[in-house]
């Protein structure tokens, strides 16, 4: 078996080198048949060139066609030979080699196929005895030299044939260069155009070579030298066609533009031939991408940005910079800093550079292919972190001065650490700070309140206050400061003096404005008057209106500041004044606010797009509509300036009290120190003097203040002359006794001087408050207005039925205008008392003005509408003033719910008249107050009767109307004393029913203006029988003087119940006259005052 093996081994060995051998030899020989194919297809392509003078397509037809042949011989006849040689591919099996080496040794014969063939079955039967056969066969053939039997020298002719052929082409191109290589050339360069020597030639560039960098301009400099030159020339390349410039004789230029790549241009010859010239383009070293990437600071909170191809960026301080930088065809990189230098040779780089200050940088690159560099210019902005920035409103409430509101925006590049509100005073320069929240942006709003009467602050001594913000800057943080302002605590002088000044001022403003409104409101009626006048409007009419409009809207202007500037107390004041004076302060900024309202504005503005339009009618509807609002405006500016000149009066009587107060503290000090040591008698005297001194300075601001006092419409009752007078004595006797050394006595008289500063002081600071005789009297005032207003309602309501069962042609129809002319004068005396009210009272608001004069205005149409026989119109008129009788009706039933609930006893007020009276008695007063009731009608009746009315009819209706309230109010108190004499059973108040009577029918005269000396005797006729009443129950008085105690505690309890008893009864009425319907028939409202009656009874 072994002996198998290594035979068959060595014999495939032998057939392997034989196999590769063969393979060698096949190689060298097909080299040798490559080289004569290329001579022999080298000297075709002379001979074809050469004769024939092939075009460029046919050289090339024989260039590709001659190296495809060569290419394909040499590839087949020695390339793959040789790479079988060395058994890179596919090769003969032994089988074929053994037929081969069977052809060249004979005497192998078929024992070497046989042992192939044997070796290659696989039958187990046979197989020992096909070994043994391969065995022997295989040693025979070993001995046999099979290698010896192939050589390179049955080829010698291919290799003499193709040294001869290669040597005899070679020397004839040397001896024959023109005759051999010119062809060879021209078949090479097949697309260029060779032709026969032509009788010219071009010179382009003096012969150098034509190369440009790419993206620039070739510039051809182009001579022509021979004979029969062209006049033109013309360049092909690319299909186009390009025309040179002819710059001299035979001389011409002509430029590439922005070359990209390589190129080739041609020019024809005189024979069509074309001459190739080769263009090289050499790139460029290029920046393909400049990209930045910054990394900012931590406390800028801002994300990482990235910058591509940017030239200029600006940056926060601290900034990192990341470069990534793409050329192309660089070989030489060279960034530039103000400190710092790189360098790089490669396409791509990357580096990091912290630039320290704003600065330029460049890059510049390049290439070995020529010498060209280009550079670019950047810039890097530093920004540093700039200051925070504030912005404040600060706002204070009116009657909170000491509470200041501060509204503000910060806002800065990168966010805030710190906002905080600071303080600090004059007296003490350190600092208090308080922090302030915010929200942490570039920009926030805040809030901040703070009460500056937590601060305690001295005479004289001013608070700076201010915001401070701080930014986030991580390289040092930096502060910004709103406006530093200050608040001083005046003195008293400098309060006192800013008070005053303010108060002149005020009430020039006031009174301004109210000349100027009464002269823009006779304008206005001096304007319809000419409208009314003529059949059109003309130009002046026009104008007179827009002048008119214009006066209207400075007015407005000057309302608005007058707003503004509204007298408001001066803050951190010591003594703050009292709250009813602050509270009247406040009502008189509303009435101030509520001149001029937004209906008021508006119907200027329509006017003025009425004149536009010159409609006569529409113009005067307007007109009229302005003068009722003018009118009503102007009645809430007096009654304004009267509250005004009230609050005045108030308040420098509260001035005045102060310093009472002040110098009774000054006098007490003194008396301490009378009877002691501590100061000298002579120092004793000086201080008793400069006391005495102080309060003639005060007796000074006391006449001052009656005259302000007497400027009201309804002066106070300020009566302060005998405690004057008795301050004064005892303060000169107090300085009289100190001179004399009496010091016990000074001492007593400095007490009582003090004690009677304090008394005036406190009947001063009450001016502010209404008396409680003067509040029953507004009270009583408002009930008659409010009785009135229901007769006057029920008699519109018969009147309007009147109007609309009566025919336009009945002789009744006049009497309807008269009686409506009557409600006019009725309403109109309302009108007088209810503004005579609301100058004493502020709670009467503009609301009820309005209605008033809404009242009055319809009351005039429904007149007109009469007096044209329009029946349907007046009687639409008598049911809008009947809704604003009732609306008025309701206005003021809630102010006297107001005045009841504003007086002592959780609004239960003192009985009529203001002074509690003992049961039984008719009050003495109740007959003086009679007394001065006939005085003023014997007055009102001689000035008619001698023909002296009041130059104004307001004030004839308004003295009726004071004079009626008086009379209502007489009769409401003995009513009140009937009431509670028929408490006790005995029915001795019966005994007035008749003088009530009498009252309320004069009362009637008086209201429908019919008074005269009839009246007047029945008023003496009364308080006669008032007097007569009185000493009667005054000797009943006596009588009753000897009852027992236990009677008189009877009584008492008696009494206090009847008193309880009047306050339920007074209640009831009050509520029943509320609830009593404008439109009540006449039937129920009599059956209403018969059951008032029983309630008397």
């Amino acid at each position: 078996m072994y002996e198998f093996e290594d035979s068959y081994r060595s014999l495939t060995e032998k057939i392997d080198a034989f196999i590769d051998k063969f393979y060698r030899i096949e190689a060298l020989k097909g080299f040798f048949l490559s080289g004569l194919l290329l001579m022999f297809v080298f000297i075709v392509a002379i001979i074809l060139e050469k004769n024939l003078r092939l075009s460029s397509f046919w050289r090339g037809v024989l260039f590709y066609g001659s190296t495809i042949i060569v290419l394909s011989s040499f590839i087949n006849q020695f390339i793959l030979p040789l790479l079988r040689s060395f058994r890179l591919i596919a090769r003969m099996q032994h089988i074929d080699a053994a037929i081969y080496i069977k052809d060249k040794v004979p005497e192998v014969t078929d024992q070497l196929i046989n042992v192939i063939e044997l070796s290659q079955k696989e039958s187990e039967t046979s197989k020992s005895l096909i070994l043994a056969s391969i065995t022997k066969k295989s040693l025979n053939l070993l001995g046999i030299d099979m290698l010896s039997r192939i050589s390179l020298k049955q080829y010698k002719t291919y290799i003499f044939s193709f040294i001869s052929l290669f040597l005899a082409t070679f020397f004839c191109s040397i001896a024959f260069p023109s005759f051999v290589l010119d062809p060879i050339k021209r078949v090479i360069q097949y697309e260029n155009n060779f032709s026969a020597k032509s009788s010219y030639s071009y010179i382009i560039n003096n012969g150098n070579a034509l190369v440009v960098l790419e993206n620039e301009d070739l510039n051809l400099n182009i001579k022509s030298q021979g004979e029969n030159v062209p006049e033109k020339l013309i360049l092909y390349s690319k299909n186009n066609r390009y025309f040179p410039v002819t710059v001299a004789e035979n001389k011409y230029e002509y430029t590439f533009k922005n070359n990209q790549e390589n190129f080739t241009f041609f020019i024809l010859n005189e024979i069509g031939d074309s001459l190739k010239f080769p263009v090289t383009v050499f790139p460029k070293a290029k920046l393909i991408t400049e990209q930045k990437i910054a990394e900012y600071p931590r406390y800028t909170q801002l994300s990482n940005d990235t910058f591509i191809n940017i030239s200029k960026v600006a940056l926060p301080y601290g900034t990192k910079l990341y470069w990534n930088i793409q050329t192309k065809n660089t070989n030489d990189l060279k960034i530039t800093f103000d400190d710092t230098l790189y360098n790089f040779s490669k396409n791509k780089t990357s580096f990091f550079y912290q630039p320290k200050h704003s600065q330029n940088y460049t890059i510049e690159f390049s290439n070995k292919l020529s010498s060209y560099t280009d550079s670019l210019k950047y810039f890097i902005e530093l920004k540093n972190d700039r200051y925070p920035k504030i912005s404040l409103n600060e706002f204070c409430d009116s009657s909170l001065t000491e509470y200041k509101y501060f509204i503000g925006d910060i806002e800065d590049d990168y966010g805030f650490s710190k906002l905080s509100f600071v303080y600090y005073t004059n007296y003490d320069s350190s600092k208090n700070e308080f922090p302030v929240s915010f929200q942490n942006h570039n920009k926030s709003s805040f809030g901040f309140e703070f009460n500056f009467s937590t601060v305690p602050l001295s005479e004289g001594e001013k608070l700076f206050y201010f915001f401070s913000v701080w930014d986030n800057d991580g390289f040092g943080v930096k502060e910004s400061r709103s406006k530093i302002n200050v608040i001083s605590f005046p003195s008293n002088k400098e309060r006192k003096k800013e008070r005053k000044e303010k108060i002149v001022a005020q009430k020039k403003a006031l009174n301004k404005l109210q000349r100027k409104l009464n002269t823009y409101q006779e304008n206005l009626t001096e304007i319809k008057s000419s409208i009314l006048n003529k059949k059109d409007i003309n130009w002046n009419d026009k104008n007179n209106l827009q002048n008119f409009i214009k006066n209207q809207k400075s007015i407005q202007v000057e309302l608005e500041k007058i707003k503004k500037n509204l007298l408001r107390e001066v803050p951190f004041q010591s003594n703050p004044i009292d709250e009813e004076l602050l509270k009247k302060q406040e009502q008189l900024q509303n009435m101030v606010d509520n001149l001029m309202s937004d209906e008021m504005k508006k119907l200027y503005d329509e006017l003025n797009e009425l004149v536009k339009e010159m409609n006569k009618d529409k113009l005067l509807d307007k007109i009229d509509d302005i003068e009722f609002s003018q009118e009503d405006m102007i009645k809430d500016l007096d009654r304004t300036i009267e509250h005004f000149k009230r609050l005045e009066v108030e308040m420098k009587a509260a001035e005045i009290a102060e310093k009472l107060e002040s110098l009774s503290k000054k006098q007490d000090s003194l008396q301490n120190k009378t009877n002691s040591k501590e100061i000298s008698q002579l120092q004793k005297i000086k201080k008793q003097e400069n006391i005495k001194s102080d309060f003639y300075s005060i007796k000074l601001d006391l006449l001052e203040l009656k005259q302000k006092n007497n400027d009201l419409s309804t002066p106070k009752k300020i009566e302060t002359e005998q405690e004057e007078n008795s301050i004064k004595e005892s303060l000169e006797n107090s300085e009289s006794e100190l001179s004399q050394n009496k010091n016990k006595k000074a001492e007593k008289s400095q007490k009582e001087s003090s004690s009677k500063m304090n008394s005036l002081a406190k009947k001063l600071n009450m001016l502010s408050k209404n008396s409680s005789s003067q509040q029953m009297e507004d009270m009583e005032s408002l009930r008659l207005l409010l009785e009135q207003l229901i007769t006057f309602s029920l008699d519109q309501e018969d009147l309007m039925l009147s109007l609309k069962n009566t025919s336009v042609q009945d002789p009744k129809y006049v009497n309807i205008g008269k009686e409506q002319r009557k409600l006019k004068d009725k309403i109109k005396i309302i009108d007088d008392s209810l503004t005579n009210l609301a100058k004493r009272q502020i709670m009467v608001s503009k609301k009820i003005n309005t209605e008033i004069q809404f009242v009055n205005r319809l009351l005039a149409s429904s007149i007109k509408n009469i007096t044209e026989r329009k029946t349907n119109t007046a009687r639409a008129n008598q049911q809008k003033v009947m809704r604003h009788t009732n609306e008025l009706g309701l206005l003021l039933s809630e102010i006297l719910e107001q005045m009841q609930n504003s007086m002592p006893g959780n609004g239960q007020c003192n009985k009529p008249g203001g002074k509690g009276k003992k049961s039984g008695k008719p009050n003495l007063e109740t007959a003086e107050q009679l007394k001065k009731q006939i005085n003023d009608m014997k007055k009102f009746i001689e000035q008619q009767k001698n023909g002296k009315k009041p130059g104004n009819k307001g004030n004839n209706y308004e003295m009726l109307g004071r004079m009626a309230a008086e009379q209502a109010i007489i009769r409401k108190q003995i009513m009140e004393e009937a009431q509670k004499m028929n408490n006790d059973g005995s029915k001795k108040g019966n005994k007035l029913k008749e003088i009530i009577k009498d009252i309320e029918d004069i009362e009637n005269q008086i209201i429908n203006n019919e008074i005269d000396l009839s009246s007047v005797k029945r008023q003496e006729e009364i308080k006669i029988k008032l007097l007569e009443l009185e000493n009667a129950n005054k000797e009943q008085e006596q009588d009753n003087k000897r009852e027992s105690n236990e009677a008189e505690e009877i009584y008492k309890r008696n009494n206090l119940e009847m008193y309880e008893e009047y306050l339920k009864i007074k209640n009831k009425e009050l509520e029943l006259l509320k609830s009593i319907p404008p439109n009540l028939k006449p039937y129920y409202k009599n059956k209403v005052n018969e059951y008032f009656k029983k309630l008397e009874n």
